[in-house]
């Protein structure tokens, strides 16, 4: 439905990372799942362009999640060990929209303390629980947990109608 962009993408990793005081895989995760949610329902599209996979623990960003952990040229930018993740530099806030960093504001202030296990309960949700183990998240899934009048608002703005 969107594209993925690597550049926004990094940049919405970095200020999570800033704004947490460094994160995990997993907040970093939900952290754009919840973001993306937001930024889709107010604004008609995502922050990353990723398409998420329904994995044990809740919603991947998938390409993201491969970025983090098998691509070299991440370690220019994040000092990633284990499941940590840190970034080397602030995020250049010109690459991120004022709607990206409000959604990105959001999903910090909504959920940006809770626990592995927090964010794992409550990213299990409608769209995740129509989804398949272990696989892609359907766009048509991922509006599930809006109300129905805003799933149509959506479709139909993305429609162009």
């Amino acid at each position: 439905m969107f594209d993925y962009d690597i550049n926004r993408t990094i940049e919405a990793l970095l200020y999570l990372c800033e704004k947490m005081g460094g994160s995990t895989k997993h907040q970093l995760s939900k952290m754009l799942y919840f973001a993306d949610k937001y930024h889709l329902k107010e604004f008609g599209r995502t922050i990353t362009g990723d398409k998420y996979t329904k994995m044990e623990y809740g919603p991947v960003p998938s390409q993201t999640y491969h970025h983090l952990r098998y691509s070299e040229f991440i370690n220019d930018i994040f000092e990633v060990e284990g499941y940590h993740v840190k970034g080397k530099r602030d995020s250049d806030k010109d690459e991120l929209s004022e709607s990206d960093r409000k959604a990105l504001d959001f999903s910090i202030q909504e959920y940006g303390t809770l626990s592995f296990g927090e964010l794992t309960d409550v990213s299990h949700d409608a769209t995740w629980e129509a989804a398949k183990d272990n696989a892609p998240i359907s766009f048509d899934d991922f509006l599930l947990t809006f109300d129905e009048p805003v799933q149509k608002e959506i479709k139909s703005y993305l429609a162009g109608e």
